[in-house]
């Protein structure tokens, strides 16, 4: 078998959707006690262990733990009903969200979000609902983005109404220039 079948055949939708569930609540914790990560970018959440769910094809008991990791550029703002924030932190390279930019007061909590969502936007569940989830926490405008805990309750509202079986499907990802399923795109990385 190779690397990308391996890939795809570890990671169902309903083990993201249960990692992104963590991701998400890790953020709605930090975010309750003031603090603004303003680096939330997929590799500093550290995975307990790599879900399987699709080797077995059986519905998983517990859900990976999730750890934030990196507080760099994290402010803990005193008064988390009064936070705006003013532009990126200096020497920071990665993309952050529209409203970073415009040299403005923002919402650093709802940016946090942006940048967690952005960096998962090229992949996709194959399910409507919990992609339209994913939409909107990149959506540009920041009024209209859910909070991290907004979103995470978005999410598992749609995961709880469904049957666990439904989820055990392969995600797709976008990368160069089109659609594929994870498997394809892997085997275009590693070859076969």
């Amino acid at each position: 078998m190779s690397r990308g079948a391996l890939l795809c055949y570890r990671s169902s939708a309903t083990r993201l959707t249960q990692t992104w569930y963590n991701y998400l609540q890790a953020l709605a914790f930090i975010h309750t006690l003031g603090i603004a990560h303003r680096d939330t970018e997929k590799s500093h959440f550290l995975v307990q262990y790599h879900p399987e769910s699709l080797i077995t094809m059986g519905v998983p008991l517990t859900r990976p733990r999730v750890y934030l990791n990196d507080f760099e550029y994290a402010i803990d703002f005193v008064d988390p009903a009064a936070t705006t924030d003013l532009g990126p932190a200096e020497g920071y390279l990665r993309q952050l969200a529209p409203e970073v930019y415009l040299g403005k007061q923002y919402d650093p909590f709802k940016a946090d979000v942006w940048q967690f969502g952005y960096s998962f936007s090229n992949f996709v569940s194959t399910i409507p609902a919990i992609d339209e989830i994913l939409d909107n926490i990149i959506s540009p405008d920041a009024a209209v983005r859910p909070t991290a805990a907004e979103a995470r309750d978005q999410l598992a509202l749609v995961v709880h109404s469904m049957l666990p079986t439904a989820l055990l499907i392969c995600p797709v990802v976008f990368e160069r220039g089109q659609w594929q399923t994870v498997e394809a795109w892997a085997k275009s990385i590693y070859g076969s």
